[in-house]
């Protein structure tokens, strides 16, 4: 069902202004039964095309979010609308990892699909910091070094490669964005190691994001001694169905690796999870986030 919310979104990104009063938002959802309608009313406008006439035809539009960068809304896919913009995407992983980071951090974003928390870690080390951000999507990669350069962001390092357990090529799912056989668009990839990578870095990483879709077991087995060296404090999302599809465990093991080399665990809102309650989210079947810290 379309929203006020997303009618003064399509006037502020799309038109470049508020709209002129209530009446003319109610018009809007009256005519309007879906966002994609909505989206694509404005898109043939009279205004929209005096005001971006050189442009036409642009499927990319950049959305001002709250943590200060611009973001690439996809006018194609307005799904990706909803989950990026109007849902807040992702608020308390992004308020943790901003909490985490310090001005000239290095940081490293893996599994950095869109852009967001790469763009989010960007903006949060400042011009001294850096980030690495592995994506072993080409097309996702190149989304990413467009939305940087928008954003004028040169402290990123894009890798696009996947991230497991040892060097070797395997099958990635474009359409999924999962190391797996089952989709719609499959290809080879390079698969390398967190230790083989950091190996010789120069500069202690101090924060990881890790969202890699189940692959998160493999990528925890492949950097040991990167988890060792560097200590970063992690942000993971834990899923069991996909942990099991990808990696063939459940979702507690990339927890029991990083528990068995002196990483503590906590939820988002930095109370301490115990196994128990981590395996009665899986029991529900819940996707969610915690925090990894290395005790001193």
């Amino acid at each position: 069902m379309l929203t006020d919310i997303e009618v003064r979104w399509a006037y502020s990104e799309i038109l470049g202004r508020q709209p002129e009063d209530e009446n003319v938002v109610s018009q809007w959802l009256a005519r309007c039964g879906s966002l994609k309608e909505l989206v694509s009313g404005f898109l043939r406008s009279d205004e929209f095309r005096i005001r971006t006439g050189q442009t036409r035809g642009k499927d990319v539009l950049y959305h001002a979010t709250r943590h200060g960068f611009m973001f690439p809304v996809r006018m194609s896919d307005l799904d990706y609308y909803r989950c990026y913009v109007a849902c807040d995407y992702e608020a308390e992983e992004s308020d943790v990892l901003v909490a985490l980071i310090r001005a000239g951090d290095t940081v490293v974003d893996l599994g950095a699909r869109h852009g967001w928390f790469t763009m989010l870690m960007a903006r949060a080390v400042g011009v001294d910091g850096s980030v690495v951000a592995f994506e072993p999507s080409t097309g996702e990669s190149v989304s990413i070094a467009q939305g940087l350069a928008v954003n004028g962001y040169r402290n990123v390092t894009i890798v696009n490669k996947a991230v497991g357990d040892q060097v070797r090529t395997v099958r990635y799912s474009e359409d999924r964005g999962q190391i797996v056989e089952v989709g719609l668009v499959n290809r080879d990839v390079e698969m390398i190691t967190l230790d083989g990578f950091f190996a010789n870095w120069p500069t202690r990483v101090t924060t990881l994001k890790m969202d890699i879709d189940g692959a998160e077991t493999l990528a925890l087995r492949g950097g040991l001694d990167f988890l060792r060296k560097h200590r970063p404090s992690i942000v993971m999302e834990v899923n069991d169905a996909q942990q099991r599809e990808v990696s063939g465990v459940s979702g507690y093991t990339p927890i029991e690796i990083a528990s068995s080399i002196g990483y503590r665990v906590y939820s988002l809102s930095g109370d301490e999870m115990t196994q128990e309650a981590a395996v009665a989210n899986f029991s529900i079947g819940r996707i969610f986030s915690v925090v990894l810290r290395m005790e001193s």
